[in-house]
Formats: structure tokens, C-alpha cells, sequence
């Protein structure tokens, strides 16, 4: 009896989780906000009439891939998408009346779209004005290969302690100037005084 009442209450928990997390997985995909969309594309927008008056209820759709919505309060729509043609084109169904907008150039590079679209029933035309769009970050490339070696600058050979002093100036002789050398003076021989002359004689 009391292996089937923990066998129950171990089902009942497992059912309990398995709910909750489904409730999570819809609700982290339900936001457009704080979510990773890949490929995908933001279109947020506006619909109004010529005189800039939101458009309520309306139902704007997506030519090129069939998408469909319908506008909010204050004229609101958005879509995610994933933009495969190299344009976008709205198409508008307001009181019966259907009015496509002109064609927009776009590329998978994009992001983000931000429009609004007005819907002027006396032209049968729906005008695009405000667009604006904003790129996929691309990431900066990173260099391949090894980095290159730091070179090294030899280190200077060591100098003994003695130095030698540099060379005196060098005399240049004088032009015009020749030298001889010097001649020895005779030696003259001491006379003999008087006294002795007079007794030689």
C-alpha cells in the first residue's frame, strides 16, 4: 500500500514539473525583448491615417511572406520575421479597403525596421515615412597564425676600465723657416798674467 501511495505521489511530482516547465519554454518564447532571434528581424511600426490619427484593428500583412497582423492601440504592429526577398512590401486592409505601400530594399543583414505607414484613402496608396533600420553587429575578425617574435638588440661589448686618451694637437712648422743645427762655440784659452809674461821674458 505504501510502495503505490510513493509511486503516485512521485508521478504527481513529475507531472508537476513537466508542467512548469513547458509554462517556461512558452513564456521565454512568447517575448520579443532580452531574446536571441538568430536570423530573424524586428519589424515595429505604426499605421495612421494622413492626418497622423492611429489606425485600430486594422490587419497588415507581409507580401512577400503572407505574415499577418493586426494593429494595436495607438496603431501598433510588429513582426518577426525572417527576410529572405531583397524587399518588403506592406499590404493594408482597413473597412474593406486594401492598400499595398510601396517596396522597401532590405537585406538578411538587418535587424531591426522601424516605420510608419499612413493610409490615404483618396490615393489608394500607402505612404512609408520615419523608416529606419539598424545592421547585425558583425564580429571583428581575429588574426591567425603565431604571433610574431619580439627581436632582440645585442647588448654592447664591455669596455675595460682604462681609456684611452685621445691624440694631442700636432705642430706644423712654419713655411719659410728652416732650422739648422746649432754650431759648438770654441773654447778660447785662458792668457797667462803678466807677472809671469815679464819673468818668461
Amino acid at each position: 500500500m505504501r510502495s503505490k501511495n510513493r509511486s503516485f505521489i512521485f508521478s504527481g511530482v513529475a507531472l508537476l514539473l513537466l508542467c512548469l516547465c513547458l509554462a517556461h519554454i512558452q513564456g521565454c518564447g512568447g517575448g520579443t525583448s532580452g531574446t536571441d532571434l538568430g536570423g530573424q528581424t524586428r519589424i515595429f511600426g505604426i499605421l495612421q491615417e494622413t492626418d497622423q490619427s492611429p489606425i485600430e484593428g486594422a490587419l497588415v500583412a507581409i507580401a512577400e511572406s503572407g505574415e499577418t497582423t493586426v494593429t494595436e492601440a495607438g496603431g501598433a504592429f510588429v513582426f518577426i520575421t525572417t527576410l529572405e526577398a531583397p524587399q518588403l512590401t506592406f499590404i493594408v486592409t482597413d473597412e474593406n479597403t486594401s492598400l499595398s505601400s510601396e517596396s522597401i530594399a532590405i537585406s538578411e543583414e538587418i535587424a531591426e525596421i522601424s516605420v510608419t505607414l499612413e493610409f490615404d484613402r483618396i490615393n489608394s496608396q500607402v505612404d512609408t515615412t520615419n523608416l529606419e533600420t539598424r545592421s547585425r553587429p558583425t564580429p571583428s575578425p581575429t588574426p591567425r597564425g603565431r604571433t610574431p617574435r619580439a627581436t632582440k638588440t645585442p647588448a654592447p661589448a664591455p669596455t675595460s676600465g682604462f681609456t684611452k686618451p685621445p691624440p694631442g694637437p700636432t705642430r706644423t712648422p712654419t713655411p719659410g723657416i728652416t732650422k739648422f743645427p746649432r754650431t759648438p762655440t770654441p773654447t778660447s784659452t785662458p792668457r797667462p798674467p803678466a807677472t809671469l809674461i815679464g819673468a818668461l821674458g
